[in-house]
Order: C-alpha cells, then structure tokens, then sequence
C-alpha cells in the first residue's frame, strides 16, 4: 500500500468510527456465513467474541472465504463483536464472553447475545467452536510467570470431560484430545505445544469457574451442545496463530465427517499472504470494502 493509498485508508477508517451509525454496539451485527449441504451435524465456528483476538476473527474469516465444504454442514460466524474488533479492543462495553448466563435487556449488545444463542441452540448444530487468542502458554503445573496453569494460549478448552446425555460427540476430553495430538504433531517451535485445559466449570466454584459459567462454550453445553474453547499464545505471530487454529479446525471437522477443500499449502507462508493480500471487510453490501 502506497503513502497516498495509506492516507486514504486511515482516512476512511477515521470517518467509518466516527459515524453514528457505526457509534453503538447494537449497529454492528455480525455475519452467519452457511457453507457445504445443510445437515443436522454443522459444526458451528465462532470468531471475534473479542476484537483483541486478531488469530480467532482471521481464522473463521480464512473458513468463510477460502475453504469449500465438500461434504457436510459448516456454520461460520467470524465477526460475532464486531464493534470490538473495530476498536481492536477486548471489551469496549463490557466482555461479551462473560454475558451468557444472565443480561439486562438494556445491554448495547443484548441483541447480538441472544441472536447467537438462537444458532448455538439450532437443532442442526451438533458442535461448536469458540476461537481466542489467549496469554502465554498453558501447562498442566507451574513453570514461571508465562507458563503455567492459569495461562490460556495454546491449549484446547473443555468445561468438563464429558457429556453423558448428549447424542453427538459426548466426549470432550477424547475429542479435545485428538485435537491437540493432531496440533502436536505439526508444531513450529518446541515451546508451541498445546494441552488441554479443562475449566471443570460446573463441579467447582472457584473464581475462574464462576467466570467461566458466563461463558459462550458453558452455555452450549448446558443447552445440550457440544462445545470447546481454542486458544493461541498472543505470544505468537498472527500468522501463526491462524496456522494452528486451521489445523485444529480441519481436526474437528474429521472427527464429525466433514469434508474440505482449501486452495492454499498449510503454512505460515501462505497464511501471511493471505493476510496481507487477500483478507478484506466489506459494509452497506460490499459498497465499501477495506482490507482488514
């Protein structure tokens, strides 16, 4: 992008935030994109729940746009705040992840918690992701300040081991399991590998569980979903914290039998270019289109 095109683009974005329109939560709906033959086992992928997660939004965007779905149903939302996302901030009103249990009707982004708990409680939607990017880099015991257990990066979240009254995909440790296996065995670095956190959000009510009872991925379980959390370390590159939720994606939609293509090698490579070339944000239906 050239200096007069760099101008021209911040000029945009500075009259983009500055319209009224634009000025409230409630304004900015997010997109349901449906891809692949409509069926009762869609994998329901969510991204942007909060704007300071770069590696989620792109992720599910990189679903919506360059994937096709050759067998199967897949659901994606890639922008679900997209005021937050804007503002490249986690909560300008408020952390939508914590607004799941219980909402005033007078919460700015009432409507949009409600609409997404309308698809996660589909009846064709069978499982659901919600993709972040987390701090440094989750261990099972303590290591030092970025490594530890009350990190989040780099492991694959689960509210309990299982589901016993579920009809689809019941085991959530076997799940996140294969999961992470299949990520370990494509690390970049040595310091990447991920593991499974799981939060035991209904059995104890500690802080961290009480937080967590407010979240997306608890809501779907106790609504009879399958549900998991994916993290990146915001240690890594953008570039490849999308590598490594592309991989955990295609992962999840193996294990339910669905079926893909992409136009593009699996690598940070690639996904930089991508993301420098071809990712772009449209508004007033694709009148306006900016690259993200």
């Amino acid at each position: 992008m050239n200096l007069g095109m760099l101008k021209l683009y911040k000029f945009l974005v500075l009259i983009f935030l500055s319209t009224p329109i634009f000025c409230a939560a409630s304004s900015l709906d997010f997109d349901l994109i449906k891809k692949g033959s409509q069926d009762d086992n869609t994998l329901l992928i969510v991204g942007g729940i909060q704007g300071d997660e770069p590696g989620g939004f792109i992720a599910a965007s990189l679903i919506a746009t360059h994937y096709t779905i050759t067998k199967g149903s897949v659901w994606v939302v890639p922008n679900l705040n997209f005021y937050s996302i804007i503002r490249k901030s986690r909560a300008p009103n408020g952390d939508m992840n914590r607004k799941f249990a219980a909402l005033s009707t007078d919460d700015p982004e009432y409507e949009i918690v409600q609409r997404i708990k309308g698809y996660i409680k589909a009846p064709e939607v069978k499982k659901i992701l919600n993709l972040h990017d987390g701090s440094g880099y989750y261990r099972e015991r303590y290591i030092d300040a970025y490594h530890n257990p009350r990190r989040w990066g780099q492991c694959s979240v689960i509210d309990q081991e299982e589901l016993n009254h579920l009809e689809a995909y019941p085991n959530l440790h076997e799940i996140a399991l294969q999961v992470v296996n299949h990520l370990n065995q494509n690390l970049l670095r040595k310091e990447d590998v991920f593991g499974i956190k799981n939060t035991k959000t209904r059995f104890e009510k500690t802080f961290e569980q009480t937080e967590m009872a407010k979240t997306l991925t608890y809501y779907a379980i106790t609504n009879g979903k399958s549900a998991f959390g994916h993290e990146t370390s915001k240690s890594l590159a953008v570039k490849d914290r999308v590598y490594y939720k592309l991989l955990a994606l295609e992962e999840h939609m193996n294990i339910m039998g669905i079926e893909f293509e992409r136009p593009f090698e699996m690598s940070p490579k690639s996904i930089q270019n991508i993301i420098d070339n071809d990712i772009y944000i449209t508004f007033y239906d694709d009148k306006i289109k900016l690259p993200l």
